[in-house]
């Protein structure tokens, strides 16, 4: 679930990052910074359904990044849990 979660936020990012892009003068479009969002932005206006053509939709540049920063991201958080977790049973209780 937090995967699903991750992908879809990292969605929401690449969306935002259109709108700007979109906001743009053709000199700023340029920028190394928004390399990345012109093909999302072709891609969103394109978009290959994977119920149609799974293979098409998993060759997306906005779903295998979102796949890459989802698999990243859980892997920090279940990190960043594990550790709370552990911390927290080695501490004497209080009182």
């Amino acid at each position: 679930m937090l995967k699903v979660v991750c992908h879809e936020m990292y969605h929401a990012y690449q969306h935002r990052l259109v709108e700007l892009y979109e906001s743009l003068g053709e000199e700023e479009r340029e920028l190394l910074v928004f390399y990345e969002t012109a093909r999302y932005q072709y891609e969103f206006d394109n978009y290959i359904n994977g119920a149609q053509d799974y293979e098409g939709y998993s060759r997306q540049w906005c779903e295998s990044h979102s796949d890459a920063y989802a698999e990243e991201a859980a892997e920090s958080y279940y990190t960043a849990i594990y550790r709370y977790q552990n911390e927290n049973w080695l501490q004497e209780p209080e009182g």
